[in-house]
């Protein structure tokens, strides 16, 4: 799929945030296009509803995997509830149903990746979650 694409569509989602986007080493992805728009989607939509005003997101490739850095500057995910968000139907939020997150990861490893949060966010960024895909050579 065209990365660069699949951000530009989550741009146009959400057009009052500020986004910071680094795509230039990584213009495809081997994935399912439908998955991965709806990971993307709900991780910015609990950054907006976190407060977010900024977005940044990178990717990188090695020869083993590619990688996605989605990073927020919404309110921080405390360390108690970090160890919580990829639990089914754990919700900080009022209206939230807590599936987002689980249902996100498990798309990611229907694909042969993960969805992850990572311990220490991207400098000046308040949450950072990565996304891990393999890479295949052709």
């Amino acid at each position: 799929i065209d990365l660069q694409r699949l951000v530009t569509n989550l741009q146009t989602l959400y057009p009052n945030l500020t986004w910071h986007v680094d795509l230039v080493n990584v213009q495809t992805l081997h994935a399912d296009a439908s998955m991965m728009h709806q990971v993307l989607t709900n991780i910015v939509k609990n950054a907006a509803e976190a407060g977010a005003q900024n977005i940044d997101i990178s990717a990188r490739r090695t020869d083993q995997c590619t990688q996605l850095r989605i990073s927020n500057d919404g309110t921080p995910i405390a360390a108690e509830v970090a160890r919580e968000v990829f639990v089914p139907f754990f919700t900080t939020k009022k209206s939230g149903s807590g599936i987002g997150l689980p249902l996100s990861r498990q798309m990611m490893m229907a694909q042969d990746g993960d969805l992850s949060l990572a311990e220490r966010p991207v400098t000046s960024y308040s949450t950072t979650f990565i996304l891990t895909l393999q890479t295949y050579t052709r």
